[in-house]
């Protein structure tokens, strides 16, 4: 049985290195491998990653991430991103472009992420992307049009015939 009271047919478990503020913090290949639990408990290799407006720390995480991935045979992902401190007081139109999209989707080594996850929007006033009405709402809806961005809506196109791909 499971920890809820029923069995579970597939649980995924995820290894994130959190990399805030400190890019040095996982600068080299082995420092991605620090308090790792080995293969067997884990399925994704993350990274949560939070930093200002220049991405050259962010791409250096993702690149050892993958590489980590990579070694062990396990998908690697952007676990939690975000501008440090949230978008708040920022009327930056095209931080998440300029910022994030462009330089990951850019980049042959960092782009091979299987997904991103920004942080949260707790409210108008601590946010992690722009909401609607935000100087940054329109920069988020390109970023969401770009046909380089794979979205939940999008993948049924991707499933196998006959898969039923649930969409929240």
């Amino acid at each position: 049985m499971g920890v809820f009271g029923r069995a579970f047919d597939e649980l995924m478990s995820v290894y994130s290195r959190t990399v805030t503020y400190d890019a040095g913090a996982c600068s080299k290949d082995n420092d991605y491998f620090y308090r790792y639990p080995g293969d067997e408990y884990v399925d994704v290799f993350g990274l949560d990653h939070y930093y200002e407006d220049d991405p050259s720390g962010l791409l250096r995480a993702l690149r050892i991430t993958v590489r980590a991935a990579k070694s062990r045979g396990k998908v690697a992902a952007l676990t939690e991103f975000g501008r440090r401190n949230g978008l708040s007081g920022q009327a930056q139109r095209n931080w998440l472009s300029r910022s994030f999209f462009e330089p990951v989707i850019n980049d042959a080594e960092a782009s091979r992420i299987a997904f991103a996850l920004a942080w949260r929007n707790a409210d108008q006033e601590h946010f992690f992307l722009p909401y609607r009405g935000h100087p940054g709402a329109a920069d988020l809806r390109r970023i969401c049009d770009d046909p380089r961005l794979l979205l939940e809506r999008d993948l049924s196109v991707w499933a196998p015939a006959g898969l039923q791909v649930p969409v929240l």
